[in-house]
C-alpha cells in the first residue's frame, strides 16, 4: 500500500489534483501531524501588497484587505472561496540580511521582480496593519530549501531537529514533507494540496478555534522576511488598517528602487483619496491620465 507521501507525490508527479484522495490522507492525520506554535506579539508590522495592474487606485480599506469570496482563488495557505489575510512580517535580524520590507513584499505579487533580467515601472499599493492582540499561528517545520533563512528561520530549524526526535518518524517525515511544499515555486497541484492541508488544521482540528493563521518563511525571499495568511475571522476581530502608499517600482535587472508617489488619507467610512508630492506627479503621469488621476483622488499636492 502506498503512503500518503507517495500518494500526494503522484498526484503533483501526474498533475491531477484528486479531492477524494485528499480528503483522506487530510482524515488520516488529522489531529496527528505535528506543528509548531508561533505568537504574534501585539502591534506587530504586517505589511500587505496589491497590485494596481487595472491601473486603478484603491480608493476604500476594504479593497486592500483579504479579497470578497467570489474572488478569492486557491493559493499556497487558501482554498477557492474561503478569503484569507495574506502579508509579511519582518524581523530586525532579517532586515540586516537587506530583506527590505518593501521590497520583499513586492516579491509576493509583482512578477517583474521575480525576473532577474527584467526591466520596467510597476506601481502597487502596499498598506500597513497592526493587530491588536497577540495572535496565535502555526508552521510546519521549515524547509531547508531556503537559500537565504534569517536567523529565526535557522532556530526554528535547530529546535525542530530537537523536538522531532520526540514524535513518531511517520508523522515528523509528513510534517517535513508539506513544509517542503511550502517552500516551493507553484507548479501542478501543489497549491491545491498545501491549502487544503492548512485549511484542514484551520478549521477542522479541535485546536483550530484557538488558531489564527499559519506563518512561513517567503519563497520568492528564499527565506528572507516572513509570510503570515490569517482567518479573515481575526482580520476582523482584531488587525486593523494603519495606513497605504502607492508606490512605483523601477526594476533594471538585478536592481530594484521604490519611491512613494502618494500617501492614503482617511477620510472616513472606510474610504480613502490620496496625497501626492509634486516630483512623484512625473512618475504617475507616465501610467496614468489626469482624469485618472482625479477619479483616484489624487487630489492634494505636499
Amino acid at each position: 500500500m502506498k503512503s500518503d507521501i507517495e500518494r500526494l507525490s503522484e498526484m503533483l508527479e501526474n498533475e491531477v489534483f484528486k479531492k477524494d484522495v485528499m480528503e483522506d490522507v487530510l482524515a488520516n492525520w488529522r489531529g496527528r501531524l505535528p506543528i509548531l506554535p508561533f505568537k504574534i506579539l501585539v502591534k506587530s508590522k504586517i505589511l500587505r501588497s496589491s497590485t494596481n495592474n487595472d491601473l486603478a487606485f484603491h480608493n476604500n480599506i476594504a479593497r486592500l484587505s483579504y479579497p470578497p469570496i467570489d474572488k478569492s482563488k486557491t493559493d499556497r495557505a487558501s482554498l477557492k472561496g474561503i478569503p484569507m489575510f495574506y502579508g509579511s512580517i519582518f524581523t530586525s535580524a532579517a532586515e540586516k540580511y537587506n530583506a527590505y520590507p518593501s521590497i520583499m513584499t513586492a516579491f509576493e505579487t509583482m512578477d517583474i521582480l521575480r525576473d532577474y533580467k527584467s526591466k520596467g515601472c510597476v506601481f502597487t499599493t502596499q498598506s500597513l496593519w497592526v493587530n491588536n492582540r497577540e495572535l496565535k499561528v502555526f508552521a510546519f517545520p521549515f524547509s531547508k530549501r531556503y537559500k537565504k533563512p534569517c536567523n529565526e528561520i535557522l532556530h526554528v530549524q535547530e529546535n525542530w531537529e530537537r523536538i522531532s526526535k520526540e514524535e513518531d518518524p511517520e508523522a515528523v517525515a509528513m510534517a517535513e514533507y508539506i513544509g517542503d511544499l511550502m517552500a516551493i515555486v507553484n507548479e501542478s497541484c501543489l497549491y491545491d494540496i498545501t491549502a487544503s492541508v492548512v485549511h484542514d488544521i484551520l478549521y477542522n482540528w479541535a485546536l483550530s478555534d484557538n488558531l489564527d493563521g499559519i506563518i512561513y518563511p517567503s519563497v520568492w525571499g528564499d527565506g528572507q522576511g516572513m509570510n503570515v495568511c490569517l482567518k479573515r475571522e481575526t482580520v476582523d476581530e482584531c488587525v486593523r488598517f494603519k495606513g497605504a502608499r502607492l508606490v512605483c517600482i523601477q526594476k533594471d535587472e538585478g536592481e530594484s528602487t521604490v519611491e512613494t508617489v502618494a500617501n492614503s488619507v482617511d477620510v472616513g467610512n472606510g474610504n480613502l483619496r490620496w496625497k501626492s508630492t509634486k516630483s512623484a506627479l512625473t512618475l504617475l503621469r507616465r501610467q496614468y491620465s489626469d482624469k485618472q488621476l482625479v477619479e483616484g483622488r489624487i487630489l492634494e499636492i505636499e
